[in-house]
């Protein structure tokens, strides 16, 4: 008997740079694993901005471009190709411009769309006296 070798899970970062950058920034978002010679659709906090195609290798990148007038805040990029992937850049008005590490045509990032609402919830230790708040949606706690 032959085995059928494991799925592989798709992935998504950001590469070639940070992920957090002032208003303004690139961000090259590179996906792998995926499904060979496919559209993927690129969504920014659940807003499509394009669709791209992988490559013989399941891999694919693309160039996101921020507004000077981009919100502060955590957003979340979503590739949707059966299965999904998911990663997140971060808008902070005190980081440093990030500059396009590649040349080429980026995506921008429509000037309306807004950060990902952060909810704080509080955690509480049964018989202790500590309290501190956790934020949902990627963004770590809160001390």
């Amino acid at each position: 008997p032959t085995s059928t070798p494991a799925a592989l899970t798709p992935s998504l970062a950001i590469v070639d740079g940070p992920a957090t950058g002032a208003p303004g920034s690139y961000f090259v978002i590179a996906g792998q694993n995926f499904r060979r010679n496919r559209r993927v659709t690129l969504l920014v906090n659940g807003r499509e901005l394009t669709t791209l195609r992988s490559d013989d290798g399941g891999t694919f990148s693309v160039l996101l471009m921020t507004l000077p007038t981009t919100k502060p805040g955590k957003y979340s990029v979503i590739v949707d190709n059966a299965p999904t992937a998911l990663t997140w850049f971060t808008i902070d008005a005190r980081a440093p411009l990030v500059e396009p590490p590649v040349a080429g045509q980026a995506v921008t990032l429509p000037g309306d769309l807004a950060p990902e609402a952060q909810l704080y919830l509080p955690i509480v230790q049964a018989g202790g006296n500590s309290t501190r708040a956790a934020a949902l949606g990627g963004a770590p706690p809160c001390q």
